[in-house]
């Protein structure tokens, strides 16, 4: 939107708010101008001049060229934003790196804070003296993407802390998705998409409704007077429009039906198997059904791919939908991909909902997060929930109830802080010594509580393709693989690939190891994620080819 179209819409919002004339406010309300074609429209606009202005801003917004504007524009936008937010904020993390090694510390962010302030310091007389507090508040939100508590953050870092922003482009709610949503309005009834053919027809009623004395010019007057109907509409509908809800595509809940919804970060136990792909991370939760008489209509939306295990009064079950947002978009589609499975249910009373954004997880209860989510199943179930309930991490749900339960023990990480050879961690207010030869298990158990839950593969109804791990994830994976002798350890605690083999999944955050291949032994297969792998035979960083 330009600011003279933001500057016109704010105006136009006082005037409605101050008050309007008699004569506009005996104007009918309804069927108001859409606000985007609205938008374009200037006094002295002929039709021609219109449709040249409104043809330039179609372009624009038709991300995949079609000529039609529909959700998979707003993904590709929404797609692009985020990349280009990713590359700037790590950007900006890596231009303190004055000793070109690929990595910041605090001493170079505050070598590079300190440097920047100078300009701003000469510029002031007498010369002011930096904010000392201010610039350690900067190193602190920084220092932050340094998960694996190197002291160094790297750009693989740098652009993970970049997704933590509140600023993050998530939501087809702003810039150029809003404009789509905003022309999406006007598809009729069972149509998701605006063709330009179309939109241009809407423009042309558009322009004659506020051509009043058609002569083919639209005066300030007529310009205004529209302008005035539309925000009238507006008032006396609460302002604002929100823009449309992308809904589940799920099955309506029954009359009788009781609906539950559950929310959860992750879960405590980790799969023996895989969904659509070895390289992604995959959790168990359990969900326990209560005896009762009532249908169940039960929601889950975690962050981590999960299966979920259904136990006890399973024929109560009417509908399970089951969603995951942590998984990222399939290289062939450019979508992304919601990975979920379920066991104990069959396939026909089960719902994958790939619709992208259709349900969010949360994991605190009440939240503003719990509410939007009880807000898209009561557009897909079309009833609210009757209950919510949510964990950052948990073993098992018990439903209808909604208790929870969970061995309390997994933690986002502590700090580590080196002094000279020794590493020491700090969590929940206790220090202990990190050894370099600590026993992979202890890691496993102190991430994993519930450990590796063995599931057949063929008893799993699935989202995508579920298969056995070849090689378990995270702490699992490289215990399976020093167990049988595919890496070993050395003194530092490194890892030494010494045999063909595939890393194990979501090697990230603090869960990142570093590798030495030795030599003549071949590259491994899988994604490193934050993990480095160094070559013995060249001494240089093994690259790996992006994970599709």
């Amino acid at each position: 939107m330009t600011k003279t179209a933001v500057a016109t819409v704010c105006f136009a919002i006082t005037f409605a708010i101050q008050g309007a004339s008699a004569q506009t406010a005996a104007l009918p309300p309804d069927n108001p101008p859409n606000p985007f074609l609205l938008q374009h429209l200037a006094g002295g606009s002929t039709l021609e001049r219109y449709m040249q202005v409104l043809r330039l801003d179609l372009a624009r917004l038709d991300a995949d060229s079609n000529g039609a504007l529909d959700a998979a524009d707003i993904e590709l936008h929404n797609a692009m934003s985020a990349a280009v937010f990713r590359a700037m904020f790590a950007s900006r993390v890596m231009m303190a790196d004055a000793n070109d090694d690929k990595g910041v510390t605090e001493d170079e962010l505050r070598r590079k804070f300190g440097y920047d302030q100078r300009q701003v310091s000469m510029a002031i007389a007498p010369p002011r003296v930096p904010n000392t507090g201010n610039v350690e508040q900067e190193i602190r939100k920084f220092m932050a993407a340094d998960v694996n508590q190197d002291g160094r953050i790297t750009w693989d870092e740098a652009v993970e802390l970049a997704k933590k922003q509140p600023e993050y482009p998530r939501s087809a709610t702003y810039g150029l998705g809003a404009s789509i949503n905003q022309l999406l309005t006007l598809a009729p009834a069972g149509k998701s998409a605006m063709t330009f053919a179309e939109i241009e027809e809407a423009a042309t009623t558009l322009f004659r409704k506020v051509d009043t004395d058609n002569n083919g010019t639209i005066s300030l007057d007529e310009l205004q007077a529209a302008r005035n109907r539309a925000n009238q509409a507006n008032v006396l509908s609460g302002l604002q429009r929100d823009p449309p809800r992308v809904v589940c595509d799920a099955p309506k809940a029954s009359d009788a039906a009781k609906v539950v919804l559950l929310g959860a970060y992750q879960t405590e136990s980790l799969s023996s198997v895989t969904l659509r792909s070895q390289d992604d991370v995959v959790g168990v939760g359990n969900v326990v059904v209560e005896p009762g008489s009532d249908p169940l209509y039960i929601a889950i939306a975690t962050h981590q791919p999960t299966i979920w295990r259904f136990y006890g009064a399973t024929e109560r079950v009417e509908r399970v939908v089951v969603v995951s947002n942590g998984t990222p978009m399939d290289k062939a589609t450019g979508k992304p991909v919601s990975l979920a499975g379920v066991v104990g249910l069959p396939a026909e009373r089960t719902s994958f909902p790939q619709a992208a954004g259709c349900l969010k997880y949360f994991h605190v209860t009440p939240s503003t997060e719990s509410a939007i989510a009880s807000g898209a199943i009561k557009a897909a179930a079309g009833k609210a929930p009757d209950v919510v309930a949510g964990k950052y991490a948990m073993i098992a749900f018990n439903v209808p109830s909604g208790k929870v339960e969970s061995t309390g023990q997994v933690r986002s990480g502590g700090l580590q802080i080196v002094q000279g050879s020794t590493t020491y961690m700090l969590e929940n207010g206790k220090m202990s010594v990190v050894k370099p030869d600590q026993n992979l298990d202890q890691t496993l158990d102190r991430f994993r509580p519930g450990g590796v839950v063995t599931i057949d593969a063929k008893n799993v109804v699935a989202s995508s393709k579920a298969e056995p791990y070849e090689v378990l994830p995270q702490e699992a994976g490289l215990s399976q693989l020093v167990k049988s002798g595919v890496l070993t350890r050395n003194e530092s605690g490194e890892f030494l690939i010494n045999k063909k083999t595939r890393l194990p999944a979501g090697l990230t955050g603090a869960h990142s190891v570093k590798f030495l291949l030795r030599r003549d032994v071949p590259k491994p297969e899988g994604d490193p994620g934050h993990s480095t792998v160094i070559s013995e035979e060249t001494g240089e960083r093994v690259k790996f080819e992006p994970i599709k």
